[in-house]
């Protein structure tokens, strides 16, 4: 029996659909209204404005006596009596995307359970109708932010149902660790607290937990042995150490045993580092992100833009002034360093001969120099730590390098930020003979790396979530990952 035919046995003949216009705005404003309304739920309004306004909805002549909206299961439609205003559209469709939310289907699109109503156990027939229009008859009592105990009583019978809702399954709050506790852990913890549809689980360190007090109330601070006792309660693990020593280990034994997300940095040894991590994410099914952040990530998405666009041409890209957490970290790894800041300084020549869309063909020395100022240890042997900085293969070799050994005091004072930032440019020729020169430039303006970089971390581990969720495993970078 078609839809129409199973309306019509109801006196309901469609008119037409309503005007998307008129759409958008009812979706747009229910939403609002339910994410002020249920805070504690964290609702999103852009998923859930989202979901609204794909509901298929109808203008219908509608028999008197009868409500002036109404929402069919079979089809997942709604239907509007002909004549209502726009804001009398509005009221009476919160009760209908009610029945919307509540309804579950299974995947292929059977009704698995309306309202309060379990189609798979109890067969019962049009409860979800009686229970929110009756609201007299109902008692809630909230146990949770996601899960509701409701009662309510026919003439002889109480029962009570323990309803998983349709938003934990829309809202499910995503599960994150951190491991690694330092500048760029703790900005992860800091970028959760931005995003409501994730929580924080655990943090793993190598130090002592009692050292750690997190910003966030009730999270675990475990010593990093310990990981494994947490593989079920972790949907995606933020991996936060260095990329000199860390990461090459730390990024494939947790990949045995979580989902993760690793901002890994030495663009040279990536390909090494993907193999390794692939193999043993896919042993154990899990999925991890390496080389997640703005460069390699955000940047790495820019570059790959403007080379389709501009296939004719050539791609720059600057950093800084900046500090450079990576090169940084690996300065303070060499023996004898107590503490460093390595900043990378774009040079201003080149820079200039790029945006001027001269196309020039520069050197790696030739568009940075890095200047390193670090703290050393009563003692120890200052010549011998400047060379071992300079000739650091993949950090800084092939670069003009200049190191400054200064005091603690002095450090904390004048270096103390962690700023950062750059440019990737796209420059390049279009029209049949060459004839337009175009510049394509994307840019970053940083007062933190690490709490922007966390930003990121934190934004791709949902996508990595949801992408396990959907059986996805391996290891994948920002470049195999839909924007939307």
């Amino acid at each position: 029996m078609s839809i129409e035919s199973d309306l019509k046995k109801d006196g309901i003949t469609v008119v037409g659909k309503l005007d998307t216009l008129s759409i958008n705005t009812i979706s747009r404003d229910i939403a609002e209204k339910l994410c002020k309304t249920f805070p504690n739920q964290n609702f999103i309004f852009q998923n859930l404005f989202i979901a609204l306004s794909r509901i298929p909805m109808y203008i219908a002549d509608i028999p008197e006596g009868f409500a002036e909206a109404t929402y069919f299961y079979k089809n997942s439609s709604m239907y509007f009596k002909q004549g209502l205003k726009l804001d009398e559209l509005e009221k009476f469709a919160v009760h209908e995307f009610i029945h919307y939310l509540q309804e579950i289907k299974d995947k292929k699109g059977n009704l698995v359970r309306l309202g309060l109503c379990d189609f798979g156990d109890l067969k019962i027939c049009g409860i979800s109708n009686f229970i929110l229009s009756e609201y007299k008859n109902i008692k809630i009592y909230s146990k949770n932010n996601l899960f509701f105990c409701v009662k309510f009583w026919t003439k002889r019978t109480a029962l009570l149902y323990n309803i998983v809702s349709f938003f934990k399954e829309l809202f499910a709050m995503i599960r994150i660790g951190i491991s690694g506790y330092g500048n760029l852990g703790r900005g992860v913890e800091a970028a959760v607290m931005h995003n409501p549809d994730i929580e924080l689980k655990v943090i793993f360190t190598r130090r002592d937990p009692a050292s750690i007090t997190p910003i966030t109330k009730g999270v675990k601070v475990e010593k990093a042995e310990n990981a494994a006792a947490y593989k079920d309660e972790i949907d995606v693990l933020i991996l936060c150490g260095g990329s000199a020593t860390d990461l090459p280990v730390q990024t494939p034994q947790f990949a045995a045993m979580f989902n993760v997300v690793d901002s890994f940095d030495t663009h040279a040894n990536i390909p090494a580092h993907f193999e390794e991590v692939d193999g043993a994410a896919k042993k154990s099914g899990k999925l991890a992100l390496i080389s997640c952040g703005w460069d390699p990530g955000m940047f790495s998405i820019a570059r790959v833009y403007g080379d389709s666009v501009l296939p004719g041409g050539a791609t720059y890209t600057f950093w800084g002034k900046g500090v450079s957490q990576g090169h940084s970290d690996a300065i303070r790894r060499v023996e004898g360093v107590v503490d460093a800041r390595q900043y990378t300084v774009p040079v201003k020549a080149a820079l200039d001969a790029v945006r001027s869309g001269k196309n020039p063909e520069l050197s790696t020395r030739e568009k940075h120099t890095r200047e390193c100022y670090v703290v050393v240890e009563e003692g120890a042997d200052k010549a011998r730590i400047e060379k071992e900085i300079k000739e650091m293969p993949n950090y800084f070799a092939d670069y003009d390098t200049t190191v400054n050994f200064i005091s603690q005091e002095e450090l904390n004072a004048k270096h103390k930020g962690i700023p950062h930032g750059g440019f990737v440019i796209r420059s390049g020729k279009t029209g049949a003979d060459d004839e337009f020169n175009n510049v394509v430039e994307y840019s970053l303006k940083l007062d933190s790396n690490p709490a922007f970089t966390s930003s990121v971390l934190v934004a791709y581990a949902r996508a990595v979530a949801r992408m396990s969720k959907e059986g996805k495993t391996g290891c994948v970078t920002v470049l195999d990952i839909p924007p939307a």
